[in-house]
């Protein structure tokens, strides 16, 4: 198990667990908990959208 590392900004994570993908709140991470898959770091703006910060592999397992 990896301690997860926010980047600096980051308001949202995509994880994408083959050909599934959710997009959740950084204070709702707990919810990610046993899914394993790629995380995408994203930082979030109402008028631009989304921009990707960082990826990382996840192993499913969360500790806050």
């Amino acid at each position: 198990m990896s301690k997860l590392k926010k980047p600096r900004g980051a308001t949202h994570v995509r994880i994408s667990s083959g050909k599934k993908t959710a997009l959740v709140e950084v204070k709702d991470l707990d919810c990610i908990a046993g899914v394993v898959g790629e995380l995408t770091w994203l930082k979030g703006s109402e008028k631009k959208g989304f921009t990707e910060l960082e990826k990382e592999d996840f192993d499913g397992e969360y500790e806050p």
